[in-house]
């Protein structure tokens, strides 16, 4: 009787890893498809996966952010922030490059919660670097913008950089 208890436990905690080890996330690219992949890590710049190809095995990649769904990598981005501040300041600066304004100001509004003291340290200049690398950021991604003809996405971060940060040196270009 023990033997055969502990044989079905046996079966039924194999088949429980067997599902876990083959569990696919469905990953959203820009271009609208789906993949079925495992994601193993999350990135600042996109998401490390791990998939089964055509030809059988696994492989693993990293797939960047500007391949994937913009709401879908900003989901994920913001779940893997947690509570680390920084995170959640960098994810803003990517939204913004997205033309995801009202994310951006979501993330900024999660740092304060989080760390008050850093955003106010970079909104009063305490820390030149990072508001410098912001506002150059900021109209590098304008100037994408203007380039690819999306105006209306330029003049929001231009306006935007203009009243936040006219005295960086990106501020004076702008």
């Amino acid at each position: 009787m023990r033997t055969v208890i502990c044989l079905g436990l046996l079966c039924v905690l194999s088949l429980g890893l067997a599902v876990e080890a083959f569990a696919l996330d469905e990953v959203i690219l820009a271009d609208g498809r789906v993949r079925k992949a495992k994601i193993l890590e999350v990135l600042d710049d996109g998401i490390q996966v791990k998939f089964t190809p055509k030809g059988g095995g696994t492989a693993q990649m990293k797939v960047p952010a500007a391949k994937l769904d913009p709401h879908f990598f900003y989901n994920l981005a913001n779940e893997a922030a947690g509570d680390d501040a920084k995170k959640h300041l960098k994810l803003a600066l990517w939204a913004i490059d997205a033309g995801l304004f009202s994310r951006a100001k979501i993330q900024v509004e999660k740092a304060t919660e989080l760390d008050p003291q850093l955003v106010k340290d970079i909104k009063e200049g305490h820390l030149p670097e990072i508001r410098e690398g912001i506002a150059e950021r900021v109209l590098q991604s304008a100037e994408t913008d203007i380039e690819k003809g999306r105006f209306e996405n330029a003049e929001k971060k231009l306006e935007a950089l203009l009243a936040r940060m006219p005295d960086t040196a990106a501020g004076t270009h702008a």
